[in-house]
């Protein structure tokens, strides 16, 4: 890779310790405790033992036996140089850089509001506060001063309540619209009296607008009390007009500021030394989100913005979200095992190649156009084990139950892997191809390759 100057004045992180960087030119990079600049390629779940002991003769991954450093030195044959969340963190302990997953809605059970549309944590609730301090203080304890750590993510793909409207899979015409259920705001409003982020909701909007009178006239309702509003929500009510968007707008950038501070400070008190990876984005959370977390990256309280994405337009992904925040950008989960990548175009245009064959030219063109953007520093594969029978045939997963490697993975992998660091420093140009709407086949796809 060539030489790279990093503008200091970017500098996140802190020295003898992962850091995040951009260059002279304006791209972003991860910095290791050297001091030198890497391209993130990761692999999810990765645990210890495995022993690959079912792995026909000369298939068998080089593991001597159940130890991290065969593990480490197979996906290394893959281009694989870091370990995403569920992986054991111990792999440091062989010189691994590894991401770790403090998980907010799973160290207080009580305080995770599941509502559709919503899948939150009650900021708002001083128990749970209490809770991931002591989470963060045991984790901690562990990893604070393992230099080859990279940081923590705080959140597996969180569900905000936005108007935006996104299907984790994407937006064509090839997935159905989704329901209309109520927003963070009047999901808030309708929890138990008892929750804390519901007395705090409508401490909010009444202390915004002057009492429960001024609130129900600006939204056109009519109640005088929060069991009135209640009722109404329970008789099938979804607000959505303007008046009532504006207050949510408000009250998710407020809620969404408030998860990111005391997520830092938790975070920041037990351990200065890691970067705060922020929630692992299963979708793009809408603007107001993004706008939350872009100025959680100017208050120092969130270090990179990360995302998953199984979309063959993952380039174009990693710009929305780029453009939105200003932040590095971690990819957390990416496979070429969606739809996305086996359905032939609308257009008819691919509808003779094979299903691997269309995987392949996809999945490519995927994943180079997002490494050769300036603003990712890093994927992560999903994932390490999954269940396949057929290791020719693209799925998630690098090895199947029985520790076969899937070799159509390995190969594409071991491919575009050995490209990466060119494409990121744009000494190569990646391969891209015109993408077009999809088309679901009448018949499920064979297994002509």
């Amino acid at each position: 890779m060539k030489s790279i100057t990093i503008d200091e004045s970017t500098l996140r992180g802190k020295e003898g310790f992962h850091r995040v960087g951009k260059d002279r030119t304006g791209r972003w990079w991860f910095i290791n405790p050297a001091g030198r600049c890497w391209f993130y390629k990761g692999v999810d779940s990765v645990g210890c033992p495995s022993a690959f002991t079912d792995t026909p003769a000369g298939e068998q991954p080089a593991v001597a036996q159940n130890n991290f450093q065969g593990i480490a030195d197979y996906l290394a044959t893959l281009g694989i140089n870091a370990f995403g969340s569920w992986s054991n963190p111990d792999f440091t302990t062989i010189g691994r850089p590894v991401c770790f997953l403090l998980h907010v809605r799973r160290v207080y059970s009580a305080g995770a509001i599941q509502k559709p549309g919503v899948k939150h944590i009650d900021i708002f609730d001083p128990r749970f506060v209490r809770a991931y301090d002591q989470a963060c203080a045991d984790a901690a304890e562990l990893y604070r001063d393992r230099p080859e750590f990279v940081g923590w993510f705080c959140d597996n793909e969180p569900g905000w309540g936005q108007n935006y409207r996104e299907h984790v899979w994407g937006g064509t015409a090839n997935v159905s619209e989704k329901a209309k259920v109520p927003t963070l705001l009047q999901a808030l409003l309708t929890e138990p009296p008892d929750r804390p982020a519901h007395r705090a909701a409508w401490q909010w909007v009444s202390a915004k607008h002057g009492g429960l009178s001024q609130v129900a006239a600006r939204w056109g309702l009519a109640f005088s009390d929060e069991a009135g509003f209640r009722r109404l929500n329970d008789d099938g009510l979804v607000l959505e007009h303007a008046a009532y968007n504006e207050d949510q707008d408000a009250f998710s950038l407020h809620y969404a500021l408030e998860y990111f501070r005391i997520v830092a400070d938790c975070i920041r008190r037990h351990d200065p030394n890691h970067l705060i990876l922020g929630p692992r984005y299963g979708s793009n959370p809408g603007p107001v989100i993004l706008a939350a977390q872009r100025q959680a990256f100017e208050n120092g309280w969130c270090d990179v913005s990360t995302m998953n994405c199984y979309r063959a337009d993952f380039g174009q992904r990693v710009e929305a979200m780029a453009a939105a925040t200003g932040m590095p950008i971690l990819n957390g989960e990416f496979a070429w095992a969606s739809d996305y990548f086996k359905w032939p175009f609308a257009d008819g245009s691919d509808a003779e190649l094979s299903v691997n064959e269309r995987t392949a030219r996809r999945g490519i063109s995927a994943l180079e156009s997002a490494i050769a953007h300036p603003s990712l520093i890093g994927y992560s594969w999903f994932k390490w084990q999954h269940k396949f029978t057929d290791a020719e045939a693209p799925h998630y997963g690098l090895v199947n139950v029985s520790n076969v490697p899937n070799r159509f993975n390995a190969r594409l992998l071991r491919e575009i892997n050995e490209r990466a660091d060119a494409l990121a420093c744009g000494e190569l140009q990646p391969r891209t191809i015109e993408l077009h709407t999809i088309c679901k086949p009448e018949e499920p796809a064979g297994t002509k390759r």
